[in-house]
């Protein structure tokens, strides 16, 4: 059901794999991939060491109905099943065989809420191995403590849920970096995933393209705490990407009276408002140097 494009050369060097439309409503990524192919077929972009594949839309039936997913979200709980039941199970287990095969992982997304771009990265002993290719890939801001956030929910979660496609990446040895481009919708987010597209080609030396220039130092937050939404609520008020959220601030009520206040003073990170009930409502990170 995928259909991997792969690119190589007779010269070693590192596997890239460049993967859009994990989402379905996520166009951005599919965008500037056919973007970069149509360079790639008209001779503007030479493989000249390692190889790059490109999987331009991972959820073709999710993509074609302009939904995040059909069954189950594919960027969780990713395993290989012996007997797949689900639409995104049996993709998973073709996009598995692609992570295990890659050096260097570049997963483009775009979000609900709107704002910056930025890049996850993994935990603080992959700080100093992810940094330097989020750099080369033009964003000026990163995430990271995903795994931390899931833990500290309070919600028992199988740790399986928590395994996308940077971490079964990384669990195979490859650097494995998901950016988010901007909100679905923004014209803006395509470029800035061509702007890193080119960037990570450049970086690992497999195409011949000029290292891009970078703007401004590379800023941290680490998400803290995940939030589901157990049970129908609503938000205090329309919360944005990365907006300061003071201590004890009543960031949302649920529809019993119940209410979620700030347990520190931070960032609110990746709200949605709207989504079904068990499913990530916000996150809550703090900025760090």
């Amino acid at each position: 059901m995928l259909n991997p494009v792969p690119f190589t050369s007779s010269n070693s060097g590192p596997r890239l794999l460049v993967l859009g439309g994990v989402h379905g409503n996520e166009i951005c990524g599919p965008a500037a991939i056919e973007y970069i192919l149509g360079r790639f077929n008209s001779g503007q972009i030479k493989v000249q060491a390692g190889s790059v594949t490109f999987v331009p839309i991972c959820n073709p039936r999710a993509y074609a109905e302009n939904k995040r997913f059909i069954d189950r979200n594919l960027n969780r709980a990713l395993t290989k099943r012996a007997e797949p039941k689900a639409y995104e199970e049996f993709l998973m287990n073709e996009l598995a065989v692609l992570l295990e095969d890659c050096d260097v992982l570049l997963d483009i997304h775009s979000y609900r809420a709107g704002g910056p771009a930025f890049a996850f990265r993994g935990g603080d002993e992959l700080r100093e191995r992810e940094e330097p290719f989020i750099a080369s890939l033009g964003l000026n801001h990163v995430i990271y403590g995903w795994q931390e956030a899931y833990a500290a929910s309070g919600v028992k979660i199988d740790p399986i849920e928590s395994v996308g496609t940077t971490e079964y990446a990384r669990n195979h040895g490859a650097i494995a970096i998901t950016i988010e481009c901007g909100q679905h919708l923004d014209p803006s987010a395509t470029p800035v995933a061509i702007r890193a597209i080119e960037g990570a080609l450049a970086y690992l030396g497999i195409a011949n393209l000029p290292v891009p220039p970078r703007e401004g130092n590379l800023r941290r937050t680490r998400i803290k705490k995940l939030f589901y939404k157990q049970r129908a609520g609503v938000y205090a008020k329309p919360w944005k990407h990365l907006d300061e959220i003071k201590e004890g601030e009543l960031i949302a009520s649920f529809d019993d009276g119940e209410k979620i206040l700030s347990p520190f003073t931070g960032r609110m990170v990746l709200p949605h408002a709207d989504c079904p009930v068990g499913q990530e409502w916000f996150y809550l990170g703090v900025d760090e140097s």
